[in-house]
């Protein structure tokens, strides 16, 4: 977080501490990627028990939506890095 003081107010005091709450790129992978390793997971053991265990196809059908919607948020989150390890730049005037 970026905290930043305020100048004095006209009391002779700092009237209060303001703080930037926008998230960053890592502060966001560290909440991304673990939901999306767990989410995997889950989708892998409801599908292997999901005939064994009623109701279980509803978890995984709900969570292959959460599994693919994480998945797509990482890809965002690390798009920059996907560009220059897979996507080659092309010379000028090429």
């Amino acid at each position: 977080m970026d905290y930043t003081i305020l100048p004095e107010s006209g009391t002779g005091y700092r009237s209060a501490i303001s703080y930037d709450t926008r998230m960053d790129k890592p502060t966001l992978l560290k909440a991304v990627n673990p939901l999306l390793a767990l989410s995997l997971l889950i989708q892998g053991m409801t599908g292997y028990f999901q005939e064994d265990v009623r109701g279980l196809n509803r978890v995984h059908e709900l969570n292959a939506v959460l599994l693919l919607l994480l998945a797509l948020a990482h890809l965002v989150l690390n798009w920059t890095w996907v560009r220059a390890a897979f996507l080659p730049r092309r010379a000028p005037g090429a």
